[in-house]
């Protein structure tokens, strides 16, 4: 329910334990004992257990609306060492690598177009900064760090 929200508080670098498997009463066990919140879309869920931990209820469908609905909850302040530091499938933080160690894993023009990689120790995947950072971070700074675009009004010089 919320595996997408998930991904992108790891590209920001955050801890998030995430899965679509565990039932309510272990989410709430793995939350108390690793001493993390739990966000959930289920009111039910987050009516028992907010008795136990603290819960952020997220409204919305769309990842927009539930990170206006964590930005009113929670202090994430951006953090540029932090970027990109966690594996989005996994959640392992990322090591850098020798760009030799990944020739084989990665495309040709990956490899001879870059020279920072990073790669997951627990899964393997390879990570670099292509052209998917530049968009992700507008779509952070609008949507989590409370950046927006200027309006028409804002954007056209005032008149006299």
């Amino acid at each position: 329910m919320l595996g997408r929200l998930a991904k992108w508080l790891r590209i920001i670098g955050l801890d998030v334990s995430y899965s679509n498997s565990a039932q309510d009463d272990e989410l709430v066990k793995i939350c108390r004992s690793e001493k993390r919140i739990l966000l959930t879309r289920d009111t039910e869920l987050a009516r028992r257990a907010e008795k136990k931990m603290r819960v952020i209820f997220i409204e919305g469908d769309r990842l927009r609306e539930q990170f206006v609905s964590l930005r009113g909850n929670l202090m994430i302040k951006p953090d540029a060492s932090r970027l990109f530091s966690r594996c989005v499938a996994c959640n392992t933080p990322l090591l850098h690598v020798n760009r030799e160690e990944v020739e084989e894993r990665v495309p040709a023009f990956v490899f001879d177009n870059k020279d920072d990689f990073k790669t997951c120790p627990k899964c393997q995947k390879v990570y670099w900064k292509g052209s998917h950072v530049d968009h992700a971070m507008k779509m952070l700074d609008e949507s989590l760090f409370g950046a927006k675009e200027p309006s028409a009004e804002e954007k056209s010089p005032a008149s006299d």
